[in-house]
């Protein structure tokens, strides 16, 4: 069991982890645009959580109606 994060791979190779804080807008769409796919995938994500929660309120209070 791992009580910390390795920092090593499997090929031995060390892992280097590096946070940067930047929140300039160029930067951000930079990252938003790497990968079109996850953008896609997420946005039909949100639509299909929508339309499931729209339908959850309208089976709920389907007997009122």
């Amino acid at each position: 069991m791992l009580l910390y994060p390795r920092t090593v791979d499997d090929r031995g190779k060390a892992i280097r982890r590096i946070l940067i804080f930047d929140n300039h807008p160029e930067t951000l769409r930079l990252l938003q645009n790497l990968d079109p796919e996850r953008a896609r995938l997420s946005k039909f994500g949100v639509v299909l959580g929508w339309v499931l929660l729209i339908g959850l309120v309208l089976a709920i209070f389907w007997p009122v109606f």
